[in-house]
């Protein structure tokens, strides 16, 4: 069944009544995927073991191998199809003595994969995009008030808007600030120079600067998100998914659609602070240029499958893209 990230503590407690045998978390990320995999398994006694999905024989082994200690585990299952075959299907409806939760990047609503869990009754199936601002405030309190603190005002509004993107960021950004606050009940406007500069590097800025050509800008986002260990593979995506939004704008614009309309259509939506931004960038771009550029992204993340080096990968689209900007 479809559930959303705010249903995790009732999906947790499905689980351990055994109304749920099976989670999915899918989408870009890759921060509130990992949390979810912590809390779970921290809220059910379960050991972590990975499983990345080869073959269906394989999956079962590993969700079925008991333990010297015959203890349950939480097997994280890295699949990356959007396809789900039969043989599969009936492993992971069968009777399993591991809860599997698999992770998978991207499912199209076409997925077979992303269809058949959210038709299940027996699986949990969530979408984990970046937060927006009314989850990145009930992120902020809910902290706060585990920690039995409180926030001043300024405090409040300037976290809102310094804490952004890959949820992982935002919970550690939050973790250093409460550790850095101590014994101090409330916290105020000078704890707060604690939070990272590097916390300013979100998907959307990156590709707001690859889009309007600003190579220093690029950069500097380029490399914060990989000194906080995000993949190559996840930023590639992450820039298709930014000119995949622009195609979907260019192409009802054909239609006579308005692009402020058709942003608002989008699913998920352009994060609020950045909106302007990506419609001035879709006014100024032609659908040839959209389509050119996914194309250059695809074949960028088969180098990075095929073994290139994250160096060389990402100098040939910097290249390809800010070359005739030298």
């Amino acid at each position: 069944m479809k559930y959303y990230p705010n249903n995790l503590d009732q999906i947790i407690e499905k689980a351990r009544k055994k109304e749920i045998s099976t989670i999915v978390l899918y989408g870009p990320d890759s921060g509130m995927v990992s949390e979810f995999v912590k809390k779970i398994a921290k809220s059910l006694s379960l050991k972590q073991n990975n499983h990345k999905f080869e073959t269906a024989s394989g999956l079962f082994a590993s969700l079925n191998n008991i333990s010297f200690f015959s203890e349950k585990e939480l097997i994280k299952v890295e699949y990356n199809s959007a396809k789900l075959d039969e043989e599969t299907q009936n492993i992971i409806t069968g009777s399993n003595i591991h809860l599997p939760v698999f992770v998978v990047d991207e499912l199209p609503t076409s997925s077979s994969f992303r269809k058949f869990f959210e038709a299940d009754k027996n699986s949990a199936i969530i979408a984990c995009y970046p937060d927006d601002e009314k989850s990145i405030r009930q992120i902020i309190i809910s902290k706060v008030t585990e920690a039995k603190k409180q926030l001043t005002p300024e405090a409040l509004e300037f976290l809102m808007n310094k804490l952004h993107g890959d949820r992982l960021l935002i919970i550690n950004e939050l973790e250093k600030l409460l550790s850095y606050a101590g014994d101090d009940s409330k916290i105020t406007m000078d704890h707060c120079a604690i939070i990272s500069e590097s916390i300013e590097s979100h998907p959307d800025l990156l590709c707001i600067y690859f889009a309007k050509k600003k190579g220093d800008e690029y950069l500097k986002e380029l490399n914060n998100l990989l000194e906080n260990g995000i993949s190559v593979i996840w930023i590639i995506r992450a820039l298709a998914r930014y000119y995949q939004n622009l195609l979907i704008v260019k192409f009802q614009e054909l239609d006579g659609v308005g692009v402020e309309t058709s942003m608002a259509k989008l699913r998920p939506p352009i994060f609020f602070k950045y909106s302007a931004a990506f419609k001035e960038i879709a006014n100024k771009s032609s659908i040839k240029d959209v389509s050119n550029m996914l194309n250059n992204l695809t074949k960028a993340e088969v180098e990075a499958k095929n073994g290139y080096s994250p160096e060389s990968v990402m100098d040939n689209l910097f290249i390809g893209q800010f070359a005739t900007t030298l």
